[in-house]
Order: structure tokens, then sequence, then C-alpha cells
């Protein structure tokens, strides 16, 4: 048995000295030599056209991720106020009864000092039931900017005590509010349907329009003493309006637009005591 071992080293110590010669003494898992020119060259090149097909890919990820991010953010900004709005416009109300039995409509259409703008395309104000025992408060809703992005402001202004013909009989004929918004209730930045744009963002209908046609009509308010109101006509009473489309688009960063769109009825505009 230890001929055999001793046999066995002999043999190995012999094949390690072969090696070692062959080498010139060296061991090559101990060399110091480096890569030629032409294996760098190769290197580089392969790393290069891996960058070549991997950089754009990562380029395409990034912007899809940020076109995501930034249409969430869009969304986030006009959603808000795509579910309050309705709720406001569903309870317009006349904010006093009828006046030499014209109606005094749910709808800001007198201009003055304190309600500078009344309704259009990208303007609107209007009366709303909040449950507030003083009378309906005041909404109006203001777009802000000459090109996109559009700023829209939405505000309430509650009804001054004591002055609705509800709360004070005669001789008060309507409510009166302060010059002042006492609550902001929502803003949109953003916003690119706005003056300019050809997308309206209020669209208002009457109930012999028909839903979902646009009423002629810009800034200026519709005449409150004609009895009628046909298709094309601009003389038609504000008290009329039964029903509104609410259209908001937003855009963050070149993102597609998003779009979120309200159509909705006027629930109970007319003139309540209890209300007001």
């Amino acid at each position: 048995m230890s001929s055999a071992r001793g046999q066995l080293a002999r043999s190995w110590s012999l094949t390690v000295e072969r090696h070692l010669a062959k080498s010139g003494g060296e061991d090559h898992l101990t060399s110091e030599s480096g890569l030629t020119l032409i294996e760098l060259l190769v290197a580089m090149m392969v790393t290069a056209i891996l960058l070549t097909v991997t950089l754009p890919v990562i380029n395409a990820f990034v912007m899809a991720g940020d076109k995501v991010e930034s249409t969430y953010a869009a969304v986030d900004q006009i959603l808000p106020l795509s579910a309050t709005l309705p709720r406001f416009l569903r309870s317009a109300v006349e904010p006093a009864p009828s006046v030499a039995g014209v109606p005094v409509p749910p709808f800001v259409v007198t201009t003055s000092a304190l309600t500078p703008v009344n309704y259009g395309p990208y303007v609107m104000s209007f009366y709303s039931n909040v449950g507030d025992s003083n009378g309906p408060a005041r909404i109006k809703v203001t777009v802000t900017g000459s090109v996109a992005p559009y700023t829209l402001k939405m505000t309430e202004t509650p009804a001054n005590a004591g002055s609705c013909p509800g709360v004070n009989p005669p001789p008060a004929t309507t409510c009166t509010y302060s010059a002042t918004p006492l609550k902001l209730l929502a803003t949109v930045n953003n916003l690119v349907n706005g003056p300019g744009s050809g997308t309206p963002i209020f669209t208002y209908s009457t109930p012999n329009t028909g839903i979902g046609t646009s009423l002629p009509q810009d800034s200026t308010p519709f005449i409150t003493t004609s009895t009628n109101c046909g298709i094309g006509s601009t003389t038609c009473l504000a008290d009329q309006i039964n029903y509104v489309t609410v259209t908001l688009q937003a855009q963050i960063r070149g993102a597609p637009k998003s779009t979120i769109s309200s159509s909705l009825f006027l629930l109970v505009p007319t003139y309540s005591a209890i209300v007001g």
C-alpha cells in the first residue's frame, strides 16, 4: 500500500515539473499578463452595441412612466371639481320670487361691481341651496389666463344674514352677498380648455333647445324679459336653463389630455321660501 502511494506521488511530481518546464517556470494561474489590444477593442465594441440597444429601451420606459405619472396628476387636479361642482349645480335655485311676473334666474345674469361677470362657456355664477338658514349661497366659477395652461377657481359666498326674502319678508326682494367670497372651494391648474381653446367648459341647454345643444351665447347674458326660447334664439330666459354640461380638460408635461365631462339637470331650480 505504501509503495503504491509513493508511486502516485512521484507521478504527480513529474507531471508538475513538466508543466512548469513548458511554461518557462511560471504558473499560468498566477500570470500578470493582460488583454491584448484586439481583445480590448472587441470588448469595447460589444459594450457599445449593448448600450445602443438598451439605452433607447430604457429611455422609452422612463418617458412612458413620466406620461403615466403626469396623466394621473392631471386627473387628480380635475377630479375633485368634477365631483363637487355638479352637486352645487343640481341644487341650483332661484334666490327670490318672481318680480312683476318675471322669474329671478338661478344664474347670475346681471353685471355690476359685485358680479362683473355672469355666465358663459368659461365662467358661471349661480345660486345653490347649501343648507344655510340665511339662504342660498352664490357659487362662482372663473377661468384666468389668455393661453393654456389656464387656472380655474370656484368660490362660495353665503347670503348676508336676514337679506333673503324667505328669511326677511318684504321689503326684501332678493338676497344680498358680500363682495368678497368667503370660501375657496377648488382650484384647478394646468387647464387646457379655456378662452380661445374652442372647447367650452360650460354648455347650457333648455327644454326647447334639447339636451346637449349649446345655446348661442358667450359672455353676454340672455335677455331676461323674453317669453320665447327657440333653437338659435339669443333671447332665452336664463331661468329656462335646466341642463348643464361641464367639461374639464387638463394636461401636464406633454402627457395626453385628461378629460372629465359631467352632464346634469337642475333638480328643483324654482324659488322656495324654505330655502331662502
